[in-house]
């Protein structure tokens, strides 16, 4: 086993990445996921996320557009489901010091933030769970500002693993 270390996150189709799939509801024309990492800090208050991107629906861009998938359109066949494993996984991390209720209020978050990204998301085939950590080495944050910066990094985490997946680059 390797050490953990402060360098960066090797992202992509590595580690739990490799082999995993956006778009797959239509039968076809699905398109790599990933794994993504994102660290935001607005304020005083950080937040990472680490994304493992396999979902059933589409991975949809900052504008609502779809960035990883066949999207829905003329000719769109219906998903048949089968041998078809599917789940996005996210781990949200701060230094914020978290009671037990408000890191499930942002496990909550995460999980809708994976519902703004992923469409459609949360589908009977999709085992997606999100994860949260306090360190508790810095005092605690502002609720509001921390759930914003959940939703945030867990939607930015996701649109990450699928561009480096497949060689997109970031809007600027």
């Amino acid at each position: 086993a390797r050490a953990a270390s402060a360098g960066t996150v090797e992202r992509g189709r590595v580690g739990a990445g490799t082999g995993t799939t956006a778009g797959k509801y239509l039968g076809a024309g699905a398109v790599p996921g990933g794994l993504g990492s994102v660290h935001l800090e607005r304020h005083g208050v950080a937040v990472g996320a680490l994304a493992v991107v396999n979902p059933i629906g589409d991975v949809l861009d900052e504008r609502g557009s779809v960035l990883a998938g066949p999207g829905v359109g003329p000719g769109a066949t219906a998903f048949t489901p089968g041998d078809v494993e599917s789940t996005t996984l996210v781990a949200v991390a701060t230094e914020h010091r978290l009671t037990k209720p408000e890191a499930r209020r942002l496990a909550d978050a995460a999980q809708t933030a994976l519902g703004r990204v992923i469409h459609p998301s949360h589908t009977p085939w999709d085992g997606d769970s999100a994860f949260v950590l306090g360190t508790g080495t810095r005092p605690p944050a502002d609720p509001l500002l921390l759930v914003a910066l959940v939703q945030e990094a867990v939607c930015a985490a996701v649109r990450d693993a699928v561009r480096v997946a497949n060689g997109l680059t970031p809007p600027a």
